[in-house]
């Protein structure tokens, strides 16, 4: 088993430390990866060294149990894929299963919509 890539349910996205992305604090752009290494224990989301604390981020320091946020603190939004991982999707051979899986391409779509919106 790797942990190079597979599929956060909790996120709805690929994670893993193949699948490179952007720190996911609003006002950080320093490429990571969604690996272990990079991931909060709280939220899931991924964040360079200088915006986790530990294994947390700034939103999930003070949780007790994953999922136990204090009232009015809310994980930071989710930033879209990155445009290299969504052109490896869509143009590397190891992918074509996945492409030719009903419904992946409007995903792809979907992905690739709001990453192009995230860049501007």
């Amino acid at each position: 088993m790797s942990y190079a890539i597979g599929w956060d349910s909790d996120n709805y996205r690929w994670k893993g430390y193949g699948v490179p992305c952007a720190c996911e604090h609003p006002e950080c752009a320093e490429e990571v990866d969604r690996g272990m290494s990079y991931e909060c224990e709280g939220c899931g989301l991924s964040f360079c060294a200088k915006h986790r604390i530990g294994q947390v981020c700034e939103r999930c320091q003070d949780i007790d149990d994953v999922g136990d946020r204090p009232e009015g603190v809310e994980p930071f939004p989710a930033k879209p894929e990155s445009l290299e991982w969504l052109q490896h999707l869509r143009t590397h051979e190891s992918w074509a299963n996945w492409r030719g899986t009903p419904g992946s391409l409007e995903q792809w779509e979907r992905w690739h919509h709001e990453a192009q919106k995230g860049h501007q």
